[in-house]
Protein backbone atom coordinates (compact mmCIF):
# COMPACT_ATOMS: atom_id res chain seq x y z
CA UNK A 1 0.00 0.00 0.00
CA UNK A 2 2.99 2.66 1.17
CA UNK A 3 4.74 1.92 -1.82
CA UNK A 4 1.34 2.60 -4.29
CA UNK A 5 0.78 5.35 -2.70
CA UNK A 6 4.51 6.77 -3.23
CA UNK A 7 4.54 5.62 -6.76
CA UNK A 8 0.90 7.75 -7.06
CA UNK A 9 3.10 10.60 -5.62
CA UNK A 10 5.55 10.45 -7.54
CA UNK A 11 3.55 10.26 -11.05
CA UNK A 12 1.63 13.68 -9.70
CA UNK A 13 4.99 15.55 -9.28
CA UNK A 14 6.34 14.58 -12.96
CA UNK A 15 2.87 15.28 -14.39
CA UNK A 16 3.29 18.96 -12.43
CA UNK A 17 6.80 19.32 -13.35
CA UNK A 18 5.43 18.87 -17.07
CA UNK A 19 2.92 21.08 -16.82
CA UNK A 20 5.22 23.74 -15.56
CA UNK A 21 7.48 23.17 -18.03
CA UNK A 22 5.34 23.85 -20.73
CA UNK A 23 3.86 26.93 -19.04
CA UNK A 24 7.76 28.37 -18.97
CA UNK A 25 8.15 26.69 -22.72
CA UNK A 26 4.67 29.02 -23.59
CA UNK A 27 5.90 32.21 -22.00
CA UNK A 28 9.22 31.61 -23.05
CA UNK A 29 8.14 31.59 -26.80
CA UNK A 30 5.51 34.53 -26.20
CA UNK A 31 8.35 36.72 -24.46
CA UNK A 32 10.50 35.99 -27.95
CA UNK A 33 7.37 36.70 -30.64
CA UNK A 34 6.75 40.11 -28.00
CA UNK A 35 10.47 40.92 -28.56
CA UNK A 36 10.22 40.17 -32.10
CA UNK A 37 7.45 42.15 -32.53
CA UNK A 38 4.39 40.18 -33.13
CA UNK A 39 2.23 38.36 -30.72
CA UNK A 40 0.26 35.38 -30.88
CA UNK A 41 -3.09 37.38 -30.18
CA UNK A 42 -1.87 40.03 -33.09
CA UNK A 43 -1.60 37.35 -35.61
CA UNK A 44 -5.10 36.87 -35.82
CA UNK A 45 -6.83 38.82 -38.48
CA UNK A 46 -8.93 42.16 -37.43
CA UNK A 47 -11.16 44.41 -38.87
CA UNK A 48 -9.70 47.75 -39.80
CA UNK A 49 -10.50 50.22 -37.59
CA UNK A 50 -12.55 52.33 -39.76
CA UNK A 51 -14.79 49.21 -40.91
CA UNK A 52 -18.51 50.06 -41.54
CA UNK A 53 -21.81 48.08 -42.24
CA UNK A 54 -21.06 49.33 -46.14
CA UNK A 55 -17.57 47.70 -46.15
CA UNK A 56 -19.07 44.56 -44.90
CA UNK A 57 -21.64 44.60 -47.68
CA UNK A 58 -19.15 44.85 -50.25
CA UNK A 59 -16.57 42.87 -48.63
CA UNK A 60 -17.47 39.29 -50.54
CA UNK A 61 -16.65 41.42 -53.88
CA UNK A 62 -12.74 40.89 -52.39
CA UNK A 63 -12.67 37.48 -51.33
CA UNK A 64 -14.56 36.09 -54.81
CA UNK A 65 -17.43 35.21 -53.35
CA UNK A 66 -19.63 37.47 -54.77
CA UNK A 67 -23.29 36.26 -56.01
CA UNK A 68 -25.36 37.55 -59.01
CA UNK A 69 -29.08 38.38 -58.06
Amino acid sequence: QERKDRARLEEEEEKLRKRKEEEEELRRKEEEDELAGRSRIGLRRRKPVNYTEKDEDISDLFEGKHKKT
